[in-house]
C-alpha cells in the first residue's frame, strides 16, 4: 500500500471504515456470529476513526523565513503566493507581525488577523514600562535615555501615536494607560478578523511597521490557492532578526524555540551574523544531529535580488552575461556552506555529531533567485512592452535585468525553489508523519483480511477431517513460544539489562557534563559581568531574562541549562539511539525470529504426522513473520513520537535553575545608589558558584527521570507487542465447533466469498 500524500491515506482511511460498516461487518455477524466478531469489528472500527481524525488534523511543514530587515523576504512571498498581497519595498521593516501563508482549497484569498489579548498588551506594558522608567532615571544623557525610552516603548508609542511627544511624556502616557485601561481606544483585543487582501491600506495597517494596528496583531494567516504549493507547507514570514523594535525581536524569539524548517535569507555575499546566531540557537541542529532519519531539507539558504549583483571581468562582446552570475552564484554558495559548517563546530563538540551536520551541510538546498525579475517576466503583457520598448527609459533597467537572465524565468532560481518546496515538504511529512500512519492502516486493514483467511482456514480444515491433527500442532506452536516468553519474562527481562546499563551509563554522562561546565560557563560569567549596570538592575528584577533596548537577549537559566544540555547532548543523543535501537529493533527482532524457528518446528512435525496438514500450517502460521514486522513498524513509529526530544530538557531545566538563582536576582534587582554596579556583579557571581551544587544536583535529577520515561515507555511498547503475540496464538486455536458438513461448506464459501470482497474493498488496485 505504499502511499505517498495525506489524501491518499486519508482516502483509505475512509473507504475501510465505510466497508467494514456498510459491508463486511453486517456479514461477517451474520455467517460468523460471536462476541468475539462483534468485539473485533468494533476495535477496527474505533481504530480507524481514531486514524482518520488524526490524517484530518495533519500536521504542517511550517518553514520560517529568517533573514535582516529589507533582504527581501516579503517580495519572495508575495511571488511564492502568486500575488502581492505583503508590503515590501518599505524603508525599515516592512513586516511588524508573524504571517503565516497556508494553502486553502477556496476562491481567491483570505487574510484572518488575531488580536493580542487585552491582559498580555497590558503584561508587556507593564515590563516596557519598568525598562523606560530605569533608562528616565539613569545617569546617561537626555538623548541617550530618550533613546533607549523609545525603544522600550516602541510598540506603545505606536500603537498609541504619541512619536511626537517627549520621552517622560510619553512614559507619562503609557503609565496612565496601564492604571486606566478601560480608557485604550480600542475594543477588539482578544477578537479575530478578517481583512480584504484587495485593501492596501488595510493590510499594511496590520502588517507594515508604520500601521497602527500592526502593534497589536498576534498573529496573522493567509490562505488561498497558491500556485505550485504543497497543500501541506506553511510559510511563516517574520520581522527581521536585526531588528531593534522590543515588540519585534520579541515576535522573532517565540519562533525560535521550535523549528520544522528554515529558509536562511540574504541578500548579501554573506549570511549576517544576527542571522547565523538566531539558527544557532534554534532546536532544529540539534534534531538533525540526533537522528539520521531527520537528516532532510530542513534548511536553505536563498541568496535574494541577484540581478542587483555587480558582475567583474565581463567583455564588452559576451553574448550573454548569464553564465558569469552563474559563477558568482557557485562561488558564492561554497561560501555559505563554509560559513555554516563553522556554526556547527562552534555549537558542536563532538566530532561524530560534527560530522553528520557536515554531510546535511553539504547537501542542503541552496537557491539564487530574484523574485522582482521572476514577477515581471511572468506577466506576458509587460514583458511584450519591454522587449517592443526595450531602449524607453522607464523600460531600460528592466530590460536590463531580462537579459541578464536571458529572459528565462527558470534562470531567476523561483520555479526551482518552487519545486525544491515541495519535495521538503513531502520529504518532512514521509519520514515524520505518514510513514507512521502508513503502518497502522496497513495493520488495520490486514487484520481485518486475516480475519476471513482464519474462517475459511478453520472450515477448510473441517472438511478435510484434520481439524484435530491440525489443533495438535497449533497447541505444538503454542506451547513453544509460551515456553519461551516464560522464558524472557515478558519485557522484565529484555529490558533488564537496558535499565541495569542506564543507571551506569547515566552517571558517566552526568559526571562528564559537570566537569566540562566549567569552561563554557567561565565564558558566559565574563558576558553577564561586564554588563551596564541597568542591563544588570534588569536582570535582577526579571528573575534573570532580559531584552536591551538593542534587541540583545541574555537569559541566565536558559544559558545554564543549554550549558548542561550541549555537555549532555553528544553522549546523550548516542545512547538514546542505541536504546531506541535495541528496545525497537535487535531485541524485538530477535523475538520475531525465535519465533519463526517454532512455526518451522512445527511445520516439520505437520509434514511427519500428517503431510496434508502442512497446507493448512502454511497458510495460518507462515505469514506471522510478516505482520510481526508490520505490527513492530507501526510501533516503533509511536515509540519515537511519543518520546521527549531533547530540546524539552532545556525547557524543563530552566525553571528550576531560576528558582535555585532567585535570591541572587533578588538582591540584584534590589541594589540602588553608588557602587550598586560592583555589588549586582558579585551577587551574580557569588550566586552562580555557590549555586553550582544546586544547579548539578538539579540537572541529575531532570535527566534520571527524564530517562525513567523513556524506560517506561520502553516497557509499554514491548508489552504491546508481547500481547500482540499472545493474541495472534490465541487466534491460531479459533476453530468452527464440530457441524454438519453442509454448514462447514456453507461457512467455507461464505469465508472465500469475504476474502474476495475484503481484498476487492479494503486493498483497491491503482
Amino acid at each position: 500500500m505504499p502511499k505517498t500524500s495525506t489524501i491518499e491515506l486519508l482516502a483509505i482511511a475512509e473507504n475501510a471504515i465505510h466497508a467494514i460498516s456498510a459491508e463486511l461487518r453486517p456479514k461477517a455477524e451474520a455467517y460468523f456470529a460471536s462476541p468475539e466478531t462483534t468485539k473485533f469489528f468494533k476495535e477496527r472500527v474505533e481504530r480507524l476513526n481514531a486514524l482518520r481524525a488524526e490524517l484530518k488534523d495533519e500536521p504542517r511543514f511550517a518553514i520560517h523565513l529568517l533573514g535582516s530587515s529589507q533582504n527581501g523576504k516579503s517580495t519572495l512571498v508575495n511571488v511564492l503566493l502568486g500575488r502581492k498581497i505583503l508590503t515590501e519595498g518599505h524603508v525599515g521593516a516592512c513586516s511588524a507581525a508573524v504571517v503565516r501563508c497556508r494553502y486553502l482549497e477556496i476562491d481567491g484569498y483570505r487574510m484572518t488577523v488575531r488580536y493580542v489579548s487585552q491582559e498580555d498588551f497590558l503584561s508587556k506594558l507593564k515590563d516596557g514600562l519598568k525598562d523606560a522608567e530605569t533608562a528616565l532615571s539613569g545617569e546617561e544623557s537626555a538623548a541617550t535615555a530618550g533613546e533607549e525610552i523609545r525603544k522600550a516603548l516602541g510598540r506603545f508609542i505606536g500603537f498609541f501615536g504619541i512619536r511626537d511627544r517627549s520621552p517622560a511624556q510619553i512614559v507619562e502616557f503609557c503609565k496612565q494607560c496601564l492604571v486606566r485601561p478601560e480608557g485604550i481606544t480600542f475594543d477588539e483585543f482578544g477578537a479575530s478578523r478578517e481583512i480584504a487582501v484587495e485593501d492596501d491600506a488595510a493590510v499594511a495597517e496590520h502588517l507594515a511597521a508604520q500601521g497602527k494596528k500592526a502593534f497589536v496583531v498576534e498573529e496573522c494567516v493567509l490562505e488561498g490557492r497558491f500556485p505550485e504549493w504543497a497543500p501541506q507547507m506553511e510559510l511563516i514570514d517574520m520581522p527581521g532578526t536585526n531588528d531593534i523594535d522590543p515588540f519585534r525581536t520579541e515576535v522573532t524569539e517565540q519562533a525560535q524555540s521550535k523549528v520544522a524548517g528554515l529558509m536562511l535569507i540574504t541578500k548579501g555575499t554573506q549570511l549576517g551574523s544576527d542571522v547565523m546566531e538566531w539558527f544557532k540557537q534554534t532546536s532544529i541542529l540539534s534534531e538533525i544531529a540526533e537522528s539520521t532519519e531527520r537528516n532532510q531539507q530542513r534548511v536553505m539558504v536563498v541568496r535574494t535580488v541577484i540581478d542587483e549583483q555587480p558582475l567583474e571581468n565581463v567583455p564588452e562582446d559576451a553574448p550573454s552575461t548569464w553564465p558569469f552570475l552563474e559563477a558568482h552564484c557557485r562561488e558564492q554558495e561554497a561560501h555559505f556552506r563554509r560559513q555554516l559548517r563553522q556554526l556547527v563546530r562552534d555549537k558542536f563538540a563532538d566530532a561524530k555529531l560534527v560530522a553528520r551536520l557536515d554531510e546535511f551541510v553539504n547537501s542542503m538546498p541552496v537557491h539564487f533567485v530574484s523574485a522582482k525579475t521572476f514577477r515581471q517576466l511572468s506577466d506576458r503583457g509587460l514583458r511584450t512592452r519591454v522587449r517592443d520598448n526595450p531602449y524607453k527609459p522607464a523600460n531600460l533597467e528592466m530590460m536590463s535585468r531580462f537579459l541578464r537572465f536571458d529572459e528565462d524565468t527558470e534562470k531567476t532560481g523561483i520555479p526551482k525553489m518552487r519545486r525544491v518546496l515541495q519535495e521538503s515538504t513531502e520529504q518532512y511529512l514521509s519520514t515524520h508523519f505518514l510513514r507512521r500512519m502508513q503502518s497502522h492502516l496497513e495493520s488495520e486493514v490486514g487484520s481485518v483480511i486475516d480475519f476471513f483467511r482464519r474462517q475459511r482456514m478453520g472450515a477448510e480444515l473441517g472438511l478435510a477431517g484434520q481439524a484435530e491433527a491440525y489443533r495438535e500442532i497449533a497447541k505444538h506452536v503454542e506451547a513453544g513460544v509460551t515456553q519461551f516468553l516464560v522464558e524472557t519474562d515478558d519485557s522484565e527481562r529484555l529490558l533488564g539489562q537496558i535499565e541495569s546499563s542506564f543507571h551506569q551509563k547515566a552517571a558517566e554522562i552526568l559526571m562528564h557534563a559537570q566537569r566540562g561546565f566549567q569552561n563554557p560557563l567561565r565564558w558566559r560569567m565574563e558576558v553577564w559581568t561586564g554588563l551596564h549596570w541597568r542591563t544588570m538592575r534588569a536582570l535582577g528584577s526579571k528573575r534573570g531574562w532580559h531584552t536591551t533596548y538593542d534587541g540583545r537577549e541574555y537569559h541566565i537559566q536558559g544559558d545554564l541549562a543549554e550549558i548542561y544540555c550541549e555537555q549532555l547532548r553528544a553522549t546523550w543523543v548516542q545512547d538514546r539511539d542505541r536504546l531506541i535501537e535495541i528496545i525497537c529493533g535487535t531485541k524485538l527482532d530477535e523475538l520475531i525470529h525465535s519465533i519463526e524457528k517454532i512455526i518451522q518446528e512445527a511445520r516439520g512435525f505437520a509434514l511427519a504426522q500428517d503431510p496434508a496438514t502442512v497446507r493448512f500450517v502454511d497458510e495460518r502460521m507462515a505469514d506471522f513473520g510478516t505482520k510481526a514486522t508490520l505490527q513492530l513498524k507501526a510501533l516503533r513509529e509511536d515509540f519515537r513520537k511519543s518520546t521527549d526530544d531533547y530540546e524539552s530538557l532545556r525547557a524543563r531545566l530552566t525553571p528550576e535553575i531560576r528558582e535555585i538563582l532567585s535570591p541572587a536576582f533578588s538582591l540584584i534587582g534590589g541594589e540602588g545608589g553608588t557602587g550598586c554596579a560592583a555589588r549586582m556583579r558579585g551577587h551574580l557571581q557569588s550566586g552562580v558558584h555557590n549555586s553550582l551544587e544546586a544547579i548539578h544536583n538539579a540537572v541529575s535529577a531532570r535527566v534520571l527521570k527524564n530517562w525513567e520515561h523513556f524506560i517506561k515507555q520502553a516497557c509499554t511498547h514491548t508489552e504491546v507487542f508481547i500481547r500482540f503475540i499472545k493474541e495472534w496464538l490465541a487466534g491460531l486455536q479459533q476453530l468452527p465447533v464440530p457441524q454438519s458438513n453442509e454448514a462447514m461448506e456453507n461457512r467455507r464459501q461464505h469465508a472465500v466469498e469475504m476474502t474476495a470482497s475484503a481484498e476487492k474493498l479494503l486493498k483497491p488496485q491503482p
